[in-house]
């Protein structure tokens, strides 16, 4: 488990992006020894799952579908979902308690019910790195503790997750590692989660 932390503008979000193969960038990022700019868009889509802070979506479409469109990355050459994804998504719903919802359009949920609509497709997609950015932004202090529970089981349950926050009540979440951003450089990187000294790091005027 892995946050990224920072005030606006210090990178944060930027460099999620950049790790999804949505921004270009100088250097290098590797995942296991290979770069990823080897990897295809399908490849990349099977190895991480990206939940944005902000989304639009062009079409009509039900909470089901949506979520189901996490499977896109393994779909057979036929493009048909299998009942094996069907049942994922299924799965990805009752964990995010949005069986309610399955068949309600995206343009008819609350913003907090549409952020876990995000994190629910990207459970659905299984793949094994998630980035989330700023995931817990307009969830109610309810769900908001639930996903931080979630969080924590994925990462126990070997998902590798890079997460950008403020909340202080997430970072200070005990074995988490911290990577502090300022004006787009890293100021403080530990393993131990040392939160206290890592959020004065990035959070100190001057």
């Amino acid at each position: 488990m892995t946050y990224l932390i920072g005030k606006n503008g210090s990178g944060k979000t930027t460099l999620l992006r950049a790790i999804a193969g949505e921004l270009s960038y100088q250097g290098s990022i590797t995942l296991d020894g290979q770069s990823l700019l080897n990897l295809s868009p399908r490849q990349r889509a099977r190895q991480m799952a990206l939940v944005h802070q902000r989304s639009t979506f062009p079409f009509q479409v039900s909470v089901f579908d949506f979520v189901l469109m996490g499977r896109y990355p393994y779909l057979s050459l036929l493009g048909n979902y299998s009942p094996a994804d069907r049942k994922q998504a299924d799965w990805a719903l009752e964990r995010m308690s949005l069986e309610p919802f399955r068949d309600r359009f995206l343009d008819e949920v609350s913003g907090g019910e549409l952020q876990r609509v995000l994190i629910a497709r990207a459970l659905c997609q299984d793949a094994p790195w998630f980035l989330m950015d700023e995931p817990a932004q307009q969830l109610d202090p309810l769900y908001r503790c639930q996903l931080y529970e979630l969080l924590a089981e994925l990462a126990k349950e070997g998902r590798q997750i890079v997460c950008t926050s403020h909340d202080r009540e997430a970072v200070e979440q005990a074995g988490a590692h911290i990577i502090g951003l300022r004006d787009g450089a890293v100021t403080y990187n530990t393993a131990k989660g040392n939160w206290k000294e890592a959020w004065d790091a990035v959070y100190a005027e001057g």
